[in-house]
């Protein structure tokens, strides 16, 4: 397809790195951001430095964390190690990821999304990094 054709389905921040998808399928961006949907955003938080995440923010994340008034939707939130971890959402509002931190009091070094659907970022890919996805990818996006 043609660049000009082409638009982001689902923007990351500009100090965000990871997953995004391009398309020129209007349809399949819809289904892709809206939270009716369901579909999974993954994220990989790196923290400054050592969380732990307690079985009360993980409550707090999967009934839906509200931040100065603004209410996300139920998410999870799990432990990668010492310094990592993974935020999954089914929407994408502004500065969302960044306001749960905050809210739940991890300090972020860097935000990485690794995951979209059942689609995961592709190791091989160094940032900035692009390649057309198959069409079983594609699929896997709403599973």
């Amino acid at each position: 397809p043609y660049v000009s054709e082409l638009h982001i389905a689902g923007r990351l921040d500009k100090d965000v790195e990871g997953l995004l998808i391009l398309t020129n399928d209007g349809e399949f961006t819809h289904r892709l951001i809206s939270p009716k949907k369901k579909v999974e955003k993954e994220y990989y938080i790196y923290s400054k430095k050592p969380v732990t995440i307690t079985q009360e923010m993980e409550v707090v994340v999967e009934r839906g964390l509200e931040v100065d008034g603004e209410k996300f939707l139920p998410g999870r939130i799990r432990q990668i190690d010492e310094r990592t971890v993974s935020i999954t959402i089914i929407e994408g509002k502004y500065h969302q990821i960044k306001k749960m931190c905050k809210k739940l009091g991890i300090e972020w070094g860097k935000i990485k999304r690794v995951r979209i659907g059942g689609l995961i970022l592709d190791q091989i890919l160094k940032p900035g990094a692009w390649r057309e996805l198959t069409k079983d990818e594609v699929k896997k996006v709403f599973e």
